[in-house]
């Protein structure tokens, strides 16, 4: 059932903080911090990143409608979730409710294909679901996500995403929960989310399916279900006020005054955006969380491509054995070479 789009979220000064989780594919992949369950695999694709905080107020709502006992997305559940939010907005609120635009159920099939066969037949069924046509890099995030619902999943095998319902010598039933947001120049003033679940039935062992690749020749039947959402966009006023508001912030004079207890990071990459253009790397440097202001200082870096003072940039690194990606401000480079990075 279609039901007309009239509002989205208001209350997202709420929402907790998350940190990016780098991966091999372009996907900008949002995990929540610590004191949250999340059952969702959540992919971000937006052009603008003063969405960034509506699209995580969107995808955070639905990690309840994932049943614990099979990790299956539940449509029901979604549309209660949704109910209870729509009805608690206050009156300012009222022009962000959430909207469901459609839900789909389908199972897909293959008998001894490529993987790549397999994914390409759910990318297709969800261009339908979505009706609109996303941009080239919003099709290349979602083209990565769902192949990392086939593959790498050794990597993947303990996430809260995936859970192994059945494990023979010949067969294997899992189920992948995916959580799609997307916004760029093709949603106009609309965010879009597709929250789904995947259960893969493969004709292999478990330990086969740990290590399959896309040319690999596999026998699936796949059952989908998912549904799209939308809001509209909020403001930009909140986002574009946090950004100046780090652009003063890390344009104070002397780093020293700003780094309240700097913890030391090691394998440090500075990428684009889409994480398909590499910057620089440092082995070592410096880890700051000085609340609102977050920082990260790169020592020594091989700077491989020309970085530029107050442009946008991805920063991953390993803080207490942990890896992380966060979205930086290059606030300017220091006499000695070192790259000095504030949150945005």
């Amino acid at each position: 059932m279609n039901e007309v789009l009239r509002n989205s979220v208001g209350q997202h000064s709420h929402i907790s903080k998350r940190a990016l989780r780098p991966r091999s594919s372009p996907v900008v992949f949002i995990n929540t911090t610590q004191e949250e369950a999340e059952q969702f695999q959540e992919i971000v694709a937006i052009d603008d990143i003063d969405y960034l905080t509506q699209a995580i107020a969107l995808t955070a709502l639905f990690n309840g409608a994932i049943d614990n006992t099979t990790g299956r997305f539940i449509p029901g559940k979604a549309r209660e979730l949704i109910a209870n939010y729509n009805e608690s907005l206050d009156a300012n609120s009222q022009p962000y409710k959430i909207g469901i635009f459609n839900t789909h159920q389908t199972t897909l099939t293959q008998q001894n294909s490529a993987v790549s066969a397999m994914i390409s037949q759910i990318l297709e069924t969800l261009k339908r679901v979505m009706g609109v046509a996303l941009g080239a890099s919003s099709v290349a995030q979602m083209t990565a996500a769902v192949t990392d619902a086939f593959t790498n999943l050794d990597e993947q095998s303990g996430d809260a995403w995936i859970f192994w319902e059945k494990k023979t010598s010949n067969k294997t039933t899992y189920s992948y929960a995916i959580l799609f947001a997307f916004q760029d120049s093709t949603t106009g003033k609309l965010m879009f989310a597709l929250p789904m679940s995947l259960e893969i039935e493969v004709d292999v062992s478990y330990e086969r399916v740990l290590f399959i690749t896309v040319e690999d020749k596999e026998t699936y039947s796949v059952k989908l279900d998912t549904m799209k959402v939308g809001q509209l966009l909020f403001p930009k006023s909140p986002g574009a006020n946090a950004l100046q508001s780090a652009r003063r912030l890390g344009t104070r004079s002397g780093s020293a005054d700003l780094l309240a207890e700097p913890r030391p990071i090691t394998d440090i990459v500075v990428t684009n955006w889409a994480k398909t253009k590499t910057f620089a790397t440092a082995a070592t440097g410096l880890y700051t969380n000085d609340h609102p202001l977050v920082q990260v200082m790169a020592s020594e870096p091989n700077v491989v491509n020309p970085l530029y003072d107050g442009n946008q940039y991805l920063v991953s690194f390993a803080l207490d054995g942990v890896r992380q990606t966060l979205g930086f401000l290059l606030n300017c480079t220091l006499p000695d070479g070192e790259l000095w990075f504030v949150s945005i």
